[in-house]
């Protein structure tokens, strides 16, 4: 046997431990980044999903109220309906100043949860969480304001219509 470099077997456990040591650095490394990478999506996904919904409420409000301004409420009744048909819509909800829902068709009379109630007090726009079987839904809930032109049908003279819950 000659001398040579990896004739020694402390040399070759050390360069076993370094090389050992260099791969761990990497893999922990990539790790690490993988995780951020994937929790910054996760955060933008949650922020677009956020502003769609937002769109989406914002929408459903004006056209509702653009609707029954030019007096087709029962328009809006079927438009409501062909957005509820939708996939990406779990449902929408409109509900009158008193709390109770308008526009849900036959035999639907559903009252305001609280944070509805706490729109129709205020008026000012609340978004949270609802969990159901199927998974997690961000809810929107929006007021419909009672502008002049609301006053020839609906002459109740409260700051809000209702709300719309998206």
């Amino acid at each position: 046997m000659t001398p040579g470099r990896f004739n020694n077997p402390l040399e070759r456990s050390l360069e076993a431990k370094i090389l050992s040591l260099v791969m761990a650095v990497i893999v922990i490394g990539f790790g690490i980044f993988a995780w951020f990478d994937v929790s910054r999506d996760s955060l933008d996904l949650h922020h677009q999903k956020e502003l769609s919904t937002e769109q989406l409420s914002v929408s459903v409000s004006n056209s509702i109220a653009n609707t029954m301004l030019v007096g087709k409420g029962m328009m809006a009744t079927s438009a409501l309906d062909k957005l509820r048909s939708s996939p990406e819509v779990d449902r929408i909800e409109v509900f009158s100043n008193r709390g109770y829902e308008v526009f849900g068709g036959p035999g639907v009379q559903a009252e305001a949860n609280a944070d509805i109630q706490g729109v129709l007090r205020t008026g000012d726009p609340t978004q949270y969480y609802e969990e159901h079987k199927s998974g997690k839904y961000l809810v929107q809930v929006r007021p419909l304001l009672n502008e002049a032109a609301c006053l020839q049908c609906h002459n109740d003279n409260l700051p809000l219509r209702g709300a719309v819950l998206v």
